[in-house]
C-alpha cells in the first residue's frame, strides 16, 4: 500500500527551523508573562507587611468566631474582636480594606481581598527586602452592615489555594516543583498565622 502525500515526513531541513521558531515563542511567552508579575518589594504576595490600615492580623481574635469562619459561616467583625478598644482600631482597618478592595472591584474587575495563612521566607535574590509570602491564600466576602459602617459581615467566598505568586517565584528562582502530599520540600523559613489584606 503506497503512503499517501499526507503521511510524508517532514524533512529534517523543514523540521528543524520550525522547532527552533517554536522555541523561540515559548521563550517569548514565557518572558512575556514573567514580566507581568511583579516580582519586587510592593508585591503583598511577596512581602506582606501589618500595615496601620491596610492589613487585619486575626491574632487575639475569638477562637470560637475564627473556627466559625473558617467552616465557611458568616461572622461579624465585633464577634472576632470583642474588646471595644481593639475593636475600634480594628474597624478603621476594615473599612480601609473594605473601601479599597471595592475600588478595585469596580474600576477593574478583580477581587483582591484574601486571607492568608501563613508565612514563608528565602533567600533574596533580587533585592535587599526580606520575603514574606503568604502560604494559602482564600477569597472573603466583607460586607458592611449599615450606612455607617461600623459594623461588617465576613465570609469565606473562595476555594483554599496555594500562593501562585509564592509558586512561580520557587520555580523561577530554586526550579522547585509545586510540593506533593507527603513532599519534605518546604521553604526554610515558615510561620504560621491568619491575617487579611487587600493582594492589590
Amino acid at each position: 500500500m503506497e503512503p499517501s502525500a499526507g503521511d510524508e515526513p517532514v524533512p529534517t531541513e523543514v523540521s528543524r527551523p520550525l522547532s527552533r521558531r517554536a522555541e523561540l515563542v515559548r521563550r517569548s511567552v514565557a518572558d512575556w508573562k514573567n514580566a507581568l508579575i511583579d516580582l519586587g518589594g510592593r508585591n503583598n504576595l511577596l512581602h506582606y507587611r501589618d500595615l496601620r490600615l491596610g492589613t487585619l492580623d486575626f491574632t487575639g481574635a475569638d477562637p470560637a468566631a475564627i473556627e466559625a469562619l473558617l467552616v465557611g459561616r458568616t461572622v461579624m467583625i465585633s464577634a472576632l474582636f470583642r474588646d471595644p478598644e481593639r475593636l475600634e482600631q480594628t474597624l478603621r482597618r476594615v473599612r480601609t480594606l473594605h473601601n479599597k478592595a471595592k475600588e478595585n472591584f469596580e474600576e477593574r474587575g478583580l477581587e483582591t481581598l484574601s486571607i492568608g495563612c501563613g508565612l514563608a521566607s528565602w533567600e533574596n535574590k533580587r533585592g535587599t527586602w526580606l520575603p514574606c509570602a503568604p502560604v494559602l491564600l482564600r477569597q472573603v466576602s466583607l460586607r458592611p452592615v449599615g450606612a455607617a459602617q461600623d459594623e461588617f459581615e465576613l465570609c469565606l467566598t473562595g476555594e483554599i489555594e496555594l500562593n501562585p505568586t509564592l509558586l512561580h517565584v520557587l520555580k523561577l528562582d530554586f526550579d522547585c516543583e509545586r510540593p506533593t502530599r507527603g513532599s519534605q520540600n518546604r521553604p526554610r523559613g515558615y510561620r504560621a498565622s491568619l491575617s487579611m489584606s487587600d493582594s492589590s
